[in-house]
């Protein structure tokens, strides 16, 4: 019988448009589905962006439970060559004298002691002298030869400037004091020139002076720690 004439025809042909209406609406909706995830993931992945941005930006009441206090935004190793010249040929010349002694007498055994010393005194100095360190956060600054170290947190800075050789500065070495009127005192860590210097608020010592190859990057970085540190203070004096 032709399937024109099978008494089921009309029922499953209706049936069958049904079906393919069903399937189309359902690819219909799984295009829109498939659309919607693309959106929402596109959608999150520009709230995270903005989240990462939003983050950069720590509030400064937020700086010390974000940790970023402590972080390291600024170092610098300043080589002295002049003290590490002069302490390594110092050291050098002693011991060759004092292993060149030989300690025959009272006074040969005293000079080659006095020699044994000024190569430790001089080896001493190579170490903790040849080498200024700077190490700022948004806590604190910390400049360091070797073993001696003085530290300053922002807190305390009431202003800050930088010296060249053309401003009259000494090109010493070591750390150095210095009077001041009013009968306080300027603190140099020094390993030339140019040199950075805070003003500090209260305390004998008014001032610290050190060397760094990059004054400018180190005023802005500290401009900046001081002004983060006054908004700080000033939101917990409102509270």
């Amino acid at each position: 019988m032709p399937p024109g004439f099978f008494p089921g025809g009309p029922v499953f042909g209706s049936w069958i448009a049904r079906r393919k209406v069903a399937a189309q609406q359902e690819t219909a909706q799984g295009g829109a589905a498939e659309k919607r995830k693309t959106r929402e993931k596109a959608e999150k992945k520009r709230d995270a962006k903005q989240e990462a941005k939003e983050s950069l930006h720590v509030r400064a009441d937020e700086l010390e439970l974000a940790g970023l206090t402590k972080k390291v935004i600024y170092r610098e190793r300043v080589f002295a060559r002049v003290p590490f010249a002069f302490c390594f040929l110092g050291a050098v010349a002693s011991g060759v004298l004092a292993a060149s002694i030989e300690p025959s007498d009272p006074q040969t055994a005293a000079v080659r002691s006095m020699l044994v010393f000024l190569m430790v005194f001089f080896f001493f100095l190579l170490v903790n002298f040849s080498t200024l360190s700077i190490r700022i956060t948004f806590k604190d600054i910390v400049v360091r030869f070797g073993l001696f170290n003085f530290q300053v947190g922002w807190e305390d800075v009431s202003g800050m400037d930088s010296v060249r050789e053309r401003d009259g500065a000494k090109n010493l070495y070591g750390i150095r004091m210095r009077t001041l009127p009013g009968g306080y005192w300027r603190i140099i860590y020094s390993a030339g020139l140019p040199r950075v210097i805070l003003k500090l608020k209260e305390g004998a010592i008014r001032e610290l002076a050190f060397t760094t190859m990059a004054p400018e990057k180190v005023l802005t970085v500290a401009a900046e720690c001081k002004r983060r540190k006054e908004i700080q203070a000033a939101k917990k004096n409102v509270r």
